[in-house]
């Protein structure tokens, strides 16, 4: 029966337990002393011999555990208290938040003033404290189209702001700058710009084209500038002299109009409204277009992969055909080749990487250009059209080939099913293809990805054939195939992996040990190594004054032995010696091995002699660190001066191994 005070301690065990939460006091930690737990007042003990070998005064976890004992309701033998928090002690986290290093002015924009109207590179001035001031220009609150950040000398920042490429209503912003920080707050200013617009120089209007390409030039105060013909754009010039070559084979035979916009230098802005006169121009010329270089990349090795590169092109009428291929240097290492007079329409011409000495053509990137001619009305026109090709002979270089798990074990039970093969390629690769082999060197398995990046790559095998099967267990062997964009191969050696027929299954366990082989430390009260020898222990409870201030608490763990995924059905047995004396009121419950927190499966033991006793509930994973199981036992008659023996602990429970 529960001690009348058995509800109020059940309450005051939960207020108890959150005390104990926290950091350790030094009352709190484990300790060894040499002294008696009872003093002057302990009466003789009814078993003889007892040997106090170490002590710690009561703390709130023990005095939780004392009190949740004593109200554990016997119609709920598994209930258990809530677990204390972890006396831990809490770290705040790190702040990641980063302030300004300098609170930032406003500036005062001296020049331009409102209202005036700016061209090329304007002068814009500002007043400031701070250590820089940044210069924008935006049509109104409309994206920023140029910008410039100028250091502050003597209380001002100057400096030219470009404006080419912009035109009409803009508004010119200023924000203080200190340590690469601009503040938000900004002083602006309303301008016009009005740019003159460029001068295109060539072509002059009525000109006529008879060969490969066309000069374009403009003359203007700065910025870049962007020529169109026929309203695109066709070429792009960021700084002076404003000169472009520009293929005639791309603009096709016909009267074009040319003409030339003024653009910032960074082409972010253009005044489309102010552009150059066009010139009226006829191109008296050829057609011919390179449709397609395939592959792009060849490995002239005799392989029959990817060795050759046929070109394919397109003429619009008939023309001579002259071929030139030259390395990154600009040296010819094919042509000039004569093809001969090839009508109109689409037409291919292979080339076979090597060079004119019938060598093998360097590794390297190489251009292709089609040169024709004809004449046309007794006049004498040319076409050009340019590719590219790259030459490589170098087969991937592959590393890192292995195995996640040189063994593994497909049985299905989520223990180490599949095994990744890995390996590392040194370049992007067209394919990459994985082989499995038995003992007798037979292909198994073989799987394969494309167009992989170069870097790591791998691929999962579950011991299975290719059509799906189990295969036997025994010794295997893998190997890589990665094949490059030009076709080269590197087969990487062989590496052995081995297949088990091994799976996990469950085995049942029993361990038995004494109190001494598994004392951890005192909770509460002293360690009394009992006259019954064999590691026994006794624990007290009470003193002779009846103040109700004594009890024994003792921690414990035990490694239980080894398992591959955990443990169930784990179960602690207290086993007592001689009977209690005096009414003691023993209780024993699971505890965290790690931190000595928490109290689970609270379970109140009698007092027979000779008597295993049987937690309440299974032991969890919060009463285990790692295959160490944590409990206390302990004497919860305070008051009464009693005594409980303890002679062995017995652990039971399953674990899982492979067999």
């Amino acid at each position: 029966m529960l001690p009348t005070k058995g509800v109020a301690l059940l309450l005051a065990a939960a207020l108890l337990a959150g005390a104990s939460a926290g950091v350790a006091s030094a009352d709190d930690s484990p300790q060894r002393q040499s002294v008696s737990p009872r003093g002057a007042h302990a009466p003789a003990s009814p078993f003889k011999e007892l040997h106090p070998v170490a002590t710690r005064s009561n703390s709130a976890a023990a005095k939780a555990f004392a009190l949740g004992a004593k109200a554990q309701s016997a119609a709920d033998p598994v209930a258990s208290p809530t677990p204390a928090a972890s006396k831990r002690p809490a770290v705040a986290p790190a702040s990641t938040g980063v302030s300004a290093s300098a609170v930032l002015t406003v500036p005062v924009i001296t020049s331009p003033t409102s209202g005036a109207g700016l061209s090329g590179d304007a002068t814009v001035s500002a007043t400031s404290s701070a250590d820089q001031v940044k210069f924008s220009a935006s049509y109104g609150a409309g994206p920023v189209l140029v910008e410039i950040t100028v250091a502050v000398v003597a209380g001002a920042a100057t400096s030219a702001l470009p404006t080419w490429g912009l035109r009409g209503a803009t508004t010119i912003t200023a924000r203080d700058c200190v340590a690469g920080i601009c503040g938000a707050a900004t002083d602006t200013v309303s301008v016009t710009i009005l740019n003159v617009a460029p001068a295109l120089t060539q072509p002059v209007d009525g000109q006529k084209f008879t060969g490969s390409s066309l000069t374009a030039s403009a003359a203007a105060g700065g910025g870049g500038i962007a020529f169109l013909v026929d309203g695109k754009i066709t070429a792009l010039d960021g700084s002076a002299p404003f000169a472009v070559q520009i293929l005639t084979s791309a603009v096709g035979r016909g009267t074009h109009a040319v003409w030339a916009a003024q653009c910032n230098a960074a082409f972010t802005a253009c005044d489309w409204d102010a552009t150059s006169p066009a010139a009226f121009i006829e191109i008296i010329g050829l057609s011919v277009r390179i449709k397609a270089i395939a592959p792009g990349v060849i490995s002239p090795n005799g392989d029959r992969r990817s060795d050759a590169a046929k070109v394919v092109y397109v003429l619009d009428r008939t023309q001579k055909v002259v071929v030139r291929i030259k390395n990154a240097a600009g040296s010819t290492v094919i042509g000039p080749l004569n093809v001969g007079n090839v009508g109109s329409g689409t037409h291919a011409w292979t080339w076979n990487g090597r060079t004119r000495s019938g060598a093998v053509a360097a590794n390297g990137r190489y251009a292709i250009s089609l040169s024709t001619s004809a004449r046309i009305g007794g006049v004498y026109v040319t076409g050009l059209a340019t590719g590219s090709v790259r030459v490589d002979t170098s087969a991937p270089r592959v590393s890192g080939v292995g195995a996640t798990l040189s063994t593994f074990y497909p049985y299905r039970d989520n223990y180490r099913d599949y095994t990744w093969l890995r390996g590392t390629s040194s370049e992007s690769a067209r394919l990459i293809v994985l082989q499995v082999f038995d003992r007798t060197n037979r292909l198994v398995r073989s799987s394969s990805v494309s167009n992989q990046p170069a870097g790591g790559f791998g691929f999962s095998w579950n011991g299975r054939n290719n059509a799906g099967a189990s295969l036997p267990a025994g010794a295997y062997g893998f190997r890589f195939v990665v094949r490059d964009s030009a076709g080269n191969e590197r087969v990487t050696s062989k590496v052995a992996i081995n297949l088990s027929p091994k799976r996990i299954r469950p085995v049942a366990f029993t361990q038995t040990m004494t109190p001494s082989a598994a004392f951890d430390y005192m909770a509460s009260g002293s360690y009394w190594a009992s006259s019954s020898g064999g590691g026994a222990q006794v624990l007290w409870g009470g003193d002779s004054n009846g103040v109700g201030t004594q009890f024994d608490l003792a921690a414990y763990s035990w490694p239980m032995p080894s398992s591959l995924r955990g443990y169930s059905s784990v179960r602690l047995e207290v086993c007592s010696g001689r009977a209690g004396a005096n009414g003691p009121e023993a209780a024993s419950a699971y505890i965290n091995p790690t931190d000595y927190n928490g109290l689970y499966s609270l379970t109140n033991l009698g007092n027979a002699a000779n008597t295993c006793y049987r937690s309440s509930g299974y032991a969890t994973g919060q009463a285990m660190s790692g295959r160490t199981l944590g409990w206390v036992v302990g004497n919860t008659n305070d008051y009464f001066l009693s005594y409980w023996e303890i002679v062995s602990f017995r652990i039971t429970g399953t674990r899982y191994v492979l067999s």
